[in-house]
């Protein structure tokens, strides 16, 4: 996939917070998160993935066509009965693009993940594996 440089350097400086009920995290592209390493042990999972539905193809949507594309996400992430599905944020530090909505699906192996995105014309999704870096896998 061809993607804008700018566009790619934004999906590497995004913060992907994660929130839940023991805590909350921060996961950067390329960097391993002691915090999810030790959620997936907890919770016996070898995979993580962060995704969202908001803004399909990186075109800015409303607030409530945002909304609703999460609604669907989520309903399309629940029918995978293994998996946890917990909130989260992609945040932009320099303010310059709004935050996504988002979720951290802990047990969603990387094919499920690509093709999930892709139904949601995402251009990317953060991938993590236990003992692994966070990466950005495009779609």
């Amino acid at each position: 996939m061809s993607m804008d440089s700018a566009l790619l350097a934004a999906y590497y400086a995004t913060h992907y917070q994660v929130r839940y009920a023991e805590g909350e995290f921060t996961l950067h592209i390329g960097q391993a998160s002691a915090a999810l390493e030790k959620l997936l042990q907890a919770r016996g999972y070898q995979e993580a993935v962060f995704i969202t539905a908001c803004n399909p193809h990186s075109q800015l949507c409303s607030a409530k066509e945002n909304q609703a594309a999460q609604q669907r996400l989520y309903q399309v992430l629940s029918q995978y009965h293994t998996c946890t599905i917990l909130p989260g944020k992609g945040i932009d530090p320099q303010e310059q693009w709004p935050g996504e909505e988002s979720y951290l699906v802990l047990g969603l192996n990387l094919e499920a993940a690509k093709a999930i995105g892709r139904q949601f014309a995402q251009n990317a999704l953060v991938w993590i594996g236990l003992s692994t870096p966070a990466q950005l896998i495009l779609l």
